[in-house]
């Protein structure tokens, strides 16, 4: 039996690779095509993403589609409990922005 998406999640998870490989938002949403208003409620589970889009991303990303479903390991003490809750993910993803910033090399 297949789990409800959580769009959120997917978001969130979106928000960090983002975060991570030091790209905008607006950006992010030039390289996939859609504006960044747009992206800004996929990330934050507004809206629900499409496939098309998974997979740009995913090719941007240089991961797996299943890498959108499953929380990084990071985020996890054990498999069946988040060690962050989502208002705690939230306040990582703007760090690793903030020190995407600071530390950009490009």
């Amino acid at each position: 039996m297949y789990a409800e998406i959580n769009f959120t999640e997917i978001g969130i998870t979106i928000k960090m690779f983002r975060a991570a490989r030091h790209i905008t938002q607006m950006e992010m949403a030039k390289r996939i095509g859609i504006s960044q208003t747009h992206l800004s409620n996929i990330e934050s589970g507004r809206v629900k993403i499409n496939l098309r889009l998974l997979i740009k991303m995913a090719n941007i990303f240089e991961c797996k589609l299943d890498d959108f479903f499953v929380q990084p390991d990071f985020f996890f003490e054990d498999k069946s409990q988040p060690a962050y809750p989502e208002n705690d993910r939230s306040v990582i993803v703007k760090m690793l922005q903030i020190l995407g910033k600071k530390y950009r090399l490009c």
